[in-house]
């Protein structure tokens, strides 16, 4: 697989990415997440994926 770019405007790359995959949930979207909500956070179907709730994850851009 091909180095992903940190400054890339991918889900990969974004702050609210949650990584349920060890638990059987795979990869989830966790903007505007409610801990009251009774469901599920959307799944996001890669990490490829983008969209409009996008916030760069600055941890990951430190490293460069």
């Amino acid at each position: 697989m091909n180095q992903i770019n940190p400054n890339e405007k991918i889900c990969y790359n974004c702050k609210h990415i949650l990584w349920w995959i060890g638990v059987g949930q795979g990869l989830r979207c966790g903007f505007g997440l409610n801990k009251s909500a009774k469901s599920l956070p959307p799944i996001i179907p890669s990490r490829f994926h983008t969209c409009d709730h996008f916030e760069f994850d600055n941890a990951k851009n430190k490293k460069n």
